[in-house]
């Protein structure tokens, strides 16, 4: 299923709009998606069961994109003035 997501800018500052119709800060978000990546990391680590591993693997590779993408909009951020 496909969300839309909206970047909002109030000032120099730029916000995510989340599903809940809440904002958050870009460094907010980057910190959010790295803590979740950090935590099935742990998970996987733990894990004995192959096809759990699995699955932890692939979540980990798609947050470790989204996490990319936001760090990426966070440091452009920074430059746009």
């Amino acid at each position: 299923m496909k969300t839309n997501h909206e970047f909002i800018t109030r000032g120099e500052e730029v916000f995510l709009l989340t599903e809940d119709t809440k904002t958050i800060s870009l460094p907010q978000a980057v910190g959010n998606v790295a803590m979740s990546v950090y935590a099935n990391l742990e998970d996987l680590t733990r894990e004995t069961d192959a096809d759990e591993m699995k699955r932890l693997e692939k979540k980990i590779l798609l947050q470790s994109k989204v996490l990319n993408a936001l760090s990426n909009a966070c440091e452009a951020t920074k430059h746009i003035k």
